[in-house]
């Protein structure tokens, strides 16, 4: 009683003078699921690239962060985006922050954050990459 995706072939024949036809329907769900799934990953590594990219051009490391957050926006198709990076010695601050397409204010309040809190604690408790869909929303839910 559920809809999903199919495969449809029809062969036309003739048999003792008659006319028939043989149909096949096949379920092709998880095949559907494979090329999403092979299709994602692809675009990863093509935001990938262009980082590897951007870095290989790019002369300090600011420069590099900037080209790498444009191209991040570009690829993944969204308005904003950024990068920050963790100080080496005080792990309660950034070193340096990098966004794009966000306000000034917001900007400086990511430089002053904890980065132990909302959705970089998140990360760094998970150890896994954090994709969120509206972090206006997300930050308020977070620690």
């Amino acid at each position: 009683g559920s809809a999903f995706d199919a495969e449809v072939s029809v062969s036309y024949m003739a048999s003792d003078g008659r006319s028939e036809v043989l149909g096949i329907i096949q379920d092709i769900t998880a095949r559907k699921t494979y090329e999403k799934a092979l299709l994602r990953k692809n675009h990863e590594l093509s935001v990938l690239n262009a980082v590897a990219e951007a870095v290989n051009r790019g002369q300090d490391l600011a420069a590099i962060l900037e080209g790498v957050v444009e191209r991040m926006i570009e690829l993944l198709g969204v308005d904003a985006a950024g990068i920050s990076i963790l100080s080496e010695h005080q792990r309660d601050r950034f070193e340096s922050v990098h966004f794009r397409g966000t306000s000034e204010t917001f900007l400086r309040e990511m430089q002053k954050r904890d980065p132990r809190t909302g959705v970089f604690g998140l990360a760094l408790r998970k150890d896994a990459l954090q994709n969120i869909q509206d972090i206006g929303s997300s930050q308020d839910n977070l620690p």
